[in-house]
């Protein structure tokens, strides 16, 4: 009993022990895991605690360590938050001080009311508080990933996550994906769902990428790390060179959201991006150009932290829909908009797609209140921490700040396209004002400035300022120039550097200038064009030009080169339309009224012409400016802006052969037809009533359209008058013609004469008329035995003589084959005739007629030949085949003879026998019978014996002789088989 009782006492003892000591353990757990929940809940709250009170868990320093870390490894925040321990007189610990990451802390608080206001969600609290969680782990996961990773991303932007701008990370995240954070109501299913996106996306592009965007970002920085370049000289080449590289994805704003448009991968490798795209790699590309800034000595990367304010570049924003850049330099503060620059012409203008060639430099180093005064927004609607700082307006006004084209360089010069006047801030419209553009080089030392080209003088300088000539050619062009810019917006002269000589266009024409001489070279113009059309997702960029009829969806004729640029060995040139977003595409915009702004020329009188497109071109320069060209004469007819002319091009290119353009006809008129077209809103401006011309599409209030001219001359051709009448009998235009007049001598084939030409100036274009005056007759050629003239050396021309096939009837005398055709000589012609294909045996004397020619019936083979005379060669055609048949057959009767029917014929003069055919139907026929005697001419049809049947006969007759021919088939005659008599 007392052993029982003893092991008993034992047994309790164990358990009590046993269950004391696991309960101690799950209250320690539970401990440890409400500890952690404090921390997470006191950390990711609304208001993120800088302090958190753990002293009633009792916890000692290593526990509480492993505590917080646990939470921050969950959290993906082990980088983004710091924290220290404070301990009591006990050595347990009594808080934890908390250090957040400012972007990730700022992430906390917007999660956190994003989940207070999310009114579609149907989740409990303990579900939304995991939801919420994950959402604030997901970001820090891509934060963390985004900031180990500064090659491919560089320091994060202070913009982002600096207290004094309105913008925030998760406003980052909405504007790379394309979502207005202001308008959305961003649920935390769809905020976490782009968080996780991105992340995985930039991942992908990095994997991907990564390779391209380095060497991409290397080449820019090739270019800017130039040692005789200013700090701004680089930072506008950074600008030229990313303006020149992408292309503005405008489908990105049409729900065709690609997230890498909203990075600098989008930018620098696939060369498409949004406004935070191309800013993205400006920030970029200028971090890197400053390693003293960003980097460690040894090449690392600092982090945001360890550069500070000590950042020169970061972004601004217009009211969370356009992001800008802002740099810093010689220790102030300037706007550069990189995508603006791109597209001005399309956004700011809205007047046309974006074009190669249109770069406009005014978006370049300029202020807070153009910033303002361009957006039209001020204060709270632009989100900026440099509104007090961007004051100074220096560059505003410096040497680039009006130029639109792209600008070229060497080691000596700058070289761009430079506007006379100005027409930005004019606040006008209705009328074209013309920027009379320069060709223009600024030495790179001196920073002097010269005129190469005046386009509307045409004088030509060299680029230490010696005038050249005046090319009339240039001079000419800038008139018709002139029309196409009031008739086609947003067309803009542009020049590009290749291979030391540069390239720029003026009217439908590309030009070559050759710094060293000054010499101007026409390369290429552009008159009529087939356009295919492509499925780019952006339809203003989806015409191109094609030599491929099967492609082609139209024709254009005579449009300007809307501009142009030269990179990477190739020439990208925009021809414009007037195809317009307001007709999606479809129908050209007419009667263009430009209105001029803040940006210069407008749609704000013509809401029709808006982001018109243009067809486009690319173009080898290494074949455009080589010279293995292979060239092609080619016709061009006459428009109403130039004559029409023939010359070589090369047929790969359409490089001009230079010296081989001839005038062929003169100009064409205006042809004007009145248009009418209300306008069908107020957002389109002011009604279409006007004429307009339906060649070149010139707008012209009176429409006055004339037939081309009439020449009259005076009896002794001294004076002459071009006479224009109009089409509707309104007065007639008679201008008086300049005379010139030039002696002929006689010559073998011209005859003495005095020419002389008329020239009159009408409607900016030049008519010639000609007229001759004879005094004696050409010398014509004196050919020696040789066939040479004595005179010129001109070789006797060949004659040609051409013969048709004949096919006749045997009528017992000769038939000849028809006369020839002969061209030339005016000898004799002669007939020869051969009975085999290769004309080597005549026809015998026995079958032959008058001059050779056949009797009987076979196949011939004729030559034909003429002599020479005193101004052409002999010559001999081709054989061709005379062939003779057999007269018809006439069938007498098909009679029945109560077994079969019987068929009987007439018999035919020189057929070697018959061919009888039979037909149940009367139209399919099949040969019965071959008979081989002339003189037989019944044919018994043994199978003709199916009682009532129909049955058709013809009969024909053949002749065997140089080859067997047969005659026509003779009329059919029809019987019904019976076998009763």
């Amino acid at each position: 009993m007392k052993l029982w009782k003893k092991r008993f006492v034992g047994i309790a003892c164990f358990l009590f022990a046993f269950f004391v000591f696991t309960n101690f353990h799950e209250v320690c757990a539970a401990s440890k895991k409400s500890v952690e929940e404090k921390i997470t809940k006191e950390i990711f709250s609304k208001k993120p605690k800088k302090s958190i009170d753990i002293s009633s868990y009792d916890l000692k320093k290593a526990d509480a360590k492993k505590a917080i870390e646990n939470v921050l490894k969950e959290n993906n925040c082990e980088s983004l938050v710091t924290y220290s321990l404070k301990t009591g007189t006990d050595q347990k610990v009594d808080k934890i001080n908390i250090t957040m990451d400012n972007a990730l802390e700022s992430v906390v608080t917007e999660v956190n009311e994003i989940s207070e206001n999310d009114n579609n969600n149907s989740m409990n609290e303990e579900e939304l508080a995991k939801k919420r969680q994950k959402t604030i782990a997901d970001y820090a996961k891509l934060q963390k990933y985004y900031e180990a990773n500064p090659n491919y991303f560089g320091v994060p932007i202070q913009f982002f996550y600096k207290k004094d701008t309105k913008e925030t990370p998760l406003g980052a995240v909405a504007a790379l994906a394309g979502i207005d954070y202001d308008k959305v109501d961003l649920g935390l299913d769809q905020l976490d769902e782009t968080i996780v996106g991105m992340q995985q996306g930039l991942q992908g592009f990095v994997q991907y990428y990564g390779k391209k965007f380095l060497q991409q970002a290397d080449k820019i920085l090739a270019k800017v790390n130039d040692k005789n370049m200013s700090e701004v000289e680089k930072y506008m080449v950074l600008n030229d060179e990313l303006a020149n590289l992408i292309t503005f994805d405008d489908a990105f704003f049409q729900g065709k959201q690609e997230f890498i448009s909203s990075t600098a991968f989008g930018a620098l490798v696939e060369k498409k991006a949004v406004c935070i795209g191309y800013c993205s790699a400006y920030a970029y590309i200028v971090q890197r150009m400053h390693p003293e800034i960003y980097k460690h000595k040894d090449g690392t990367w600092k982090t945001k932290e360890e550069v500070r304010d000590n950042a020169i570049v970061d972004y601004a924003c217009r009211t969370h829909d356009h992001y800008i850049n802002a740099i810093k330099m010689d220790g102030k503060w300037y706007y550069v908009d990189p995508s603006f620059a791109d597209i001005k012409v399309e956004e700011n203008q809205r007047v046309r797609a974006e074009t190669e060639g249109n770069l406009g430099h005014m978006f370049f180093l300029f202020t807070q209140k153009n910033f303002e005064k361009w957006s039209g927004f001020s204060g709270s609607d632009l989100d900026t921490a440099y509104a007090d700082k961007c004051t100074e307006s220096t560059y505003e006004n410096a040497w680039f700040s009006q130029v639109d084209s792209p600008i070229s360089y060497n080691d000596s010069y700058w070289y761009y396209v430079k506007p006379q006047a100005n027409t930005k801030n004019l606040y006008e419209g209705g009328t074209y004002h013309d920027k009379r553009d320069q060709l223009t080089c600024r030495n790179r030392k001196t920073g002097k400035i010269q005129t190469l080209v005046d386009y509307e003088t045409g004088k030509v300088y060299t680029p230490d300022g010696k005038e050249v000539a005046t090319n009339q050619d240039i001079a000419k062009e800038y008139k018709i120039d002139v029309t196409y810019n009031k008739t086609y917006p947003g067309v803009q002269h542009s020049v590009g550097l290749y291979a030391g000589n540069l390239y720029f266009n003026l009217g439908n024409k590309i030009y070559k200038y050759q710094p060293k001489s000054g010499k101007i070279v026409l390369i290429k113009e552009y008159n009529e064009v087939a356009v295919k059309q492509t499925n780019d997702a952006n339809v203003s960029q989806s015409f191109y030009i094609t030599s491929n009829s099967k492609e082609s969806i139209m024709k254009l004729q005579e449009r300007p080169v809307a501009g142009l640029s030269i990179k990477d060995g190739k020439m990208y040139v925009a021809l414009a339309t007037n195809f317009s977003s307001k007709t999606e595409y479809k129908t050209e915009c007419v009667a263009y009224k430009p209105a001029y702004g803040n940006f210069g020329e407008d749609n704000g009188l013509s809401k029709k012409f808006e982001k018109c497109a243009n067809v486009k071109e690319t173009l080898n320069m290494k074949h455009l400016a080589g010279t293995k060209h292979t060239y092609k004469k080619v016709t061009v007819a006459p428009t109403c802006l130039r004559e029409g002319f023939e010359e070589e091009r090369c047929t790969v290119c359409g490089r001009i052969k230079a010296g081989t353009r001839k005038r062929t006809k003169n100009p064409l008129t205006h042809e004007y037809e009145h248009v009418q077209e209300p306008a069908e809103n107020e957002d389109e401006g002011e009604g279409i009533d006007t004429n307009v011309c339906k060649i070149c599409k010139k707008t012209d209030e009176d429409g006055l359209t004339y037939a081309a001219p009439v020449f009259e001359w005076s009896e002794d051709a001294k004076t002459c008058t071009a006479v224009f009448k109009e089409k509707y009998d309104r007065p007639e235009q008679r201008i008086e013609c300049t005379i010139t007049s030039k002696n002929q001598k006689a010559s073998c084939t011209k005859p003495e004469a005095t020419i002389y030409t008329a020239s009159a100036n009408f409607d900016d274009k030049t008519y010639i008329g000609t007229k001759t005056v004879v005094t004696s007759k050409a010398l014509g050629h004196d050919y020696d035995k040789k066939d040479i003239c004595k005179r010129c050396g001109a070789k006797k021309p060949s004659s040609t003589v051409t013969l048709k096939a004949k096919k006749g009837v045997y009528t017992g005398k000769a038939i000849a084959i028809d006369p020839a055709q002969v061209k030339g000589s005016t000898g004799k012609v002669t007939y020869k005739y051969y009975v085999d294909s290769k004309c080597k045996k005549a026809t015998s004397k026995a079958n032959a007629g008058a001059a050779g020619a056949p009797v009987n019936p076979g196949v011939y083979y004729v030559k034909a030949s003429v002599a020479a005379d005193k101004n052409y060669k002999a010559a001999t055609s081709k054989a061709v085949k005379l062939t003779i048949v057999p007269k018809t057959p006439v069938i007498v009767s098909v009679s029945n003879n109560g077994k079969n029917l019987s068929v009987t014929w007439k018999k035919v003069s020189k057929a070697s026998g018959y061919y009888v055919y039979r037909s149940t139907d009367g139209k399919k026929f099949t040969k019965v019978a071959t008979i081989k005697k002339n003189t037989v001419l019944k044919y018994n049809d043994t199978k003709a014996n199916k009682n009532g049947q129909k049955y058709v006969y013809k009969v024909s007759a053949y002749y065997y002789g140089t080859a067997t021919v047969t005659s026509a088939g003779s009329e059919v005659k029809t019987a019904y088989f019976s076998n009763k008599k």
